[in-house]
């Protein structure tokens, strides 16, 4: 599923946002909490720059998440193969 979500500050609140929206949890709420997969400070930095151009991607809470540059986020679920 690919996602825009509304104008964040962060990469890692629009990260926070979507996911919430996919599972119906209120972001406040949400967990596991983003730190517990990656560094929120770090991922805020990958595309501060204007011109900067890119995706990340990452897995969280049974999902894989790719953002990219242009506020696209992308959810992927994971499946477990056990």
């Amino acid at each position: 599923m690919k996602y825009r979500p509304p104008k964040c500050e962060k990469l890692s609140e629009a990260v926070i946002w979507t996911l919430a929206a996919e599972m119906e949890t209120p972001p406040e709420k949400f967990r596991p909490v983003l730190y517990e997969s990656v560094d929120p400070q770090a991922l805020d930095e990958i595309f501060r720059l204007e011109d900067a151009e890119g995706r990340v991607s990452f897995e969280h809470a049974g999902y894989r998440i790719t953002a990219h540059s242009s506020g696209t986020i992308e959810l992927e679920e994971v499946k477990d193969e056990s």
